[in-house]
């Protein structure tokens, strides 16, 4: 295979390009408190690289510009590179990877980088060990490699421009004015594309093994605090204040509109060879196996969604692929 140079040019706006989310692997080598795939009696099958494959057509009438690789662990993919290759082949504008930034060195960075990967989203909850470990369950050592690992790929990038983002998932462990004060001055100090955020959600794995990490209505006032702080402070892309607001209402007991929801406009995945909107609902999708699709097909599904999507039970779980400037409904 022949790699080929990529030209960097400006920072891709992660709120106006169409994105395709594909989770690459479900393996995972972080033990988080309040996801599956890192738990060791979880051992997931490894996914197909074909299942992967999404056509130049498809992506096409689907208007994809960024493709984003998560998982679990993308990196423990052994076709991560193919995979990297065959998406830079297919004219989008952004090829992203997700990482929780234990194996992403700069060796293995470069090598991505020459297969056509445009930028890197590292997975960060606290700057801070002790939160961190009351939250992601890692130790010392690990800590230390991620932060080495993201600093040494800081300096990199001073002289080869890739777009690089941190995600930091809030939870009662790090919901703390003071915490989130030095994730924000250490953005702007290196200067970050964009950071956003997203509230812990349980898709019933959390009630199991960390419920104590549950945001409740105690959190809310936190919350507002937090995005004031954020939205004043903050020299980077980041949730707008709507996010806080609307994160705090939902804790209180408010509900998500699932109208106002913006996934049919500018977002798809691909998750276990079935295309479609959202992890949550199952119906409509787009297609159940790799086959193109044509504009009819997407016009169909996407007036399917509108109406599926008016009786949606939303929840916490429905910040995590809105872009950063989506504003909820909420009812009165």
């Amino acid at each position: 295979m022949n790699t080929i140079p990529i030209k960097r040019e400006g920072l891709s706006d992660i709120d106006t390009q169409n994105s395709l989310v594909i989770d690459v692997t479900y393996k995972c080598n972080s033990s988080c408190y309040y996801c599956q795939w890192g738990d060791l009696t979880n051992n997931p099958a490894e996914l197909s690289y074909e299942d992967l494959l999404i056509s130049k057509e498809t992506l096409t009438v689907l208007g994809i510009k960024r493709v984003v690789f998560s998982g679990g662990e993308p990196l423990l993919f052994k076709r991560l590179t193919d995979l990297v290759y065959y998406y830079n082949q297919k004219n989008v504008e952004s090829i992203i990877l997700m990482t929780n930034g234990i194996l992403l060195d700069v060796s293995k960075l470069k090598n991505l980088i020459k297969f056509g990967l445009t930028g890197i989203t590292f997975s960060i909850d606290s700057l801070d060990y002790n939160i961190a470990k009351g939250s992601r369950n890692v130790s010392h050592k690990v800590h230390k490699k991620i932060f080495k690992n993201l600093i040494d790929i800081i300096e990199y990038r001073e002289s080869h421009y890739f777009e690089l983002g941190l995600n930091c998932v809030l939870s009662a462990a790090n919901l703390q004015l003071e915490h989130i004060k030095e994730l924000v001055l250490f953005c702007n100090k290196y200067k970050i594309d964009w950071l956003k955020f997203q509230p812990i959600f349980d898709d019933g794995y959390l009630t199991l093994s960390a419920p104590h990490l549950m945001l409740n209505k105690n959190h809310s006032q936190n919350l507002l605090e937090i995005g004031e702080y954020i939205v004043s402070h903050l020299e980077i892309n980041s949730n707008s204040y709507e996010f806080w607001r609307a994160v705090s209402a939902l804790v209180r007991g408010n509900i998500l509109l699932g109208k106002s929801c913006g996934l049919d406009r500018r977002q798809s995945i691909l998750i276990r060879g079935e295309l479609k909107f959202c992890y949550w609902l199952d119906d409509p999708i787009y297609s159940s196996s790799p086959i193109e699709i044509c504009s009819e097909n997407v016009h169909i599904t996407r007036n399917r969604f509108k109406e599926a999507k008016e009786e949606c039970q939303t929840g916490l779980y429905c910040f995590c692929l809105q872009t950063l400037s989506h504003k909820w409904e909420m009812s009165q």
